[in-house]
């Protein structure tokens, strides 16, 4: 769940938040994902990421509980200084069972995810088919858990600039468009729009490097 943030600029938190190693179906699976500290984009076949339920697979029977404990493994196992979107432990098993609940069980068989998928640091919802309702849930679920997705996503967003421009980012991001953002992020994957209205918004403030 590493670029379920992917944290975008980042996730990317993609818990979210909102991927790498191998998810079911993936192979060849095609999807655009952002990389931290910059505003470029990548594809799978220049990415070690995983995004979920592309391709045609086979059904899985993994239980609810069984994907909670993954996803919460997966979210606690990553880099915290690469891309990786990493929660600490209480933080992770609140957050794992909600991501189960809002995707639910039988997207996730259906969709061929093994709990050994689920459990990869870098696994991507990208391909389950979420709509924007379910985004936006994923990004509530890090708040009702006391995780602040945006304080991670200010951080993706200033890797590597100065300190003050890392402390004007984290005190004026605005919720409201990183919501927006993180919602696609977590859902279709398609965020370009809400990325370049995040980046916008908070160049208009901090010293920002133009996109």
């Amino acid at each position: 769940m590493r670029k379920l943030l992917v944290l975008t600029c980042a996730i990317t938190l993609a818990l979210v938040v909102a991927g790498c190693g191998s998810s079911g179906g993936s192979d060849g699976a095609e999807g655009t994902t952002t990389t931290k500290g910059d505003a470029t984009t990548t594809t799978a076949a220049d990415d070690t990421s995983t995004t979920a339920g592309d391709g045609d697979v086979a059904p899985t029977d993994v239980t609810a509980e069984q994907y909670a404990a993954a996803f919460a493994a997966g979210l606690t196992s990553g880099d915290a200084d690469g891309t990786d979107l990493v929660l600490p432990k209480d933080a992770a098993e609140c957050v794992a069972p909600k991501f189960v609940d809002i995707v639910t069980v039988e997207t996730l068989n259906q969709a061929g995810i093994t709990a050994e998928d689920a459990s990869e640091s870098g696994f991507e919802p990208g391909g389950l088919g979420l709509d924007a309702s379910q985004g936006a849930a994923i990004v509530a679920a890090f708040g009702e858990c006391h995780f602040d997705i945006y304080a991670e996503l200010a951080k993706g967003l200033t890797a590597g600039l100065g300190e003050d421009v890392q402390q004007c980012t984290a005190a004026n991001i605005d919720h409201d468009l990183a919501d927006a953002m993180l919602a696609k992020t977590f859902s279709t994957g398609e965020n370009d729009a809400e990325f370049e209205a995040l980046l916008a918004d908070l160049q208009k403030t901090c010293d920002l490097p133009a996109n």
